[in-house]
C-alpha cells in the first residue's frame, strides 16, 4: 500500500515528466511560483473500499499567475485548455503513478477562480483526484 507521501511524491514525477515548464509542489508551500500545481490532500477512506485500502481524496490546484490582470485569465485558460489535457493524459497512461496497488482517477476541473498563496492572490482552478491503494 502506498503512503499518502509515496502519492504525493508520484503525482509530482508524473506531472513533471509530462508537461512542460511546469513546476509541481507535492506539499503546500509558503510561495508559489506559477506556472505550477500544487498538491494538496482532502480527505481519507478506509471504509468503502475493503479491508487494507485507501481511497484518498486529493485536489491539484492549478496556479497560472498574479490574480491582477486580464492577460492572467487568459493564462489559466491556457494552462486548463492544453497542460491540463496533458496532466489527464499523463495520468490516464500512468493509472498506477509507478507505484504498487494504486490508481488515479482525474475527470475534470472546477473551482476557477483566485487562491492565496502568502498573501498574494493567483488565477487557479482545481483538478479533484481520487487515488486508490490497497495493501498486498
Amino acid at each position: 500500500m502506498a503512503s499518502l507521501t509515496e502519492i504525493r511524491d508520484a503525482i509530482r514525477t508524473v506531472i513533471e515528466a509530462n508537461v512542460d515548464d511546469v513546476i509541481v509542489y507535492p506539499r503546500v508551500p509558503a510561495a508559489v511560483e506559477p506556472k505550477c500545481v500544487v498538491v494538496v490532500p482532502r480527505s481519507a477512506d478506509t471504509t468503502t473500499m475493503g479491508r487494507g485500502s485507501v481511497s484518498y481524496s486529493l485536489e491539484l490546484i492549478v496556479v497560472a499567475s498574479s490574480a491582477d490582470t486580464v492577460s492572467g485569465q487568459m493564462a489559466l485558460d491556457v494552462m486548463l485548455e492544453t497542460d491540463a489535457a496533458k496532466i489527464f493524459a499523463a495520468f490516464d497512461a500512468n493509472k498506477t503513478l509507478g507505484l504498487d496497488n494504486t490508481n488515479i482517477h482525474a475527470g475534470g476541473w472546477e473551482e476557477y477562480g483566485t487562491t492565496d498563496f502568502n498573501e498574494r492572490a493567483y488565477y487557479t482552478a482545481t483538478i479533484p483526484v481520487v487515488v486508490v491503494t490497497k495493501g498486498n
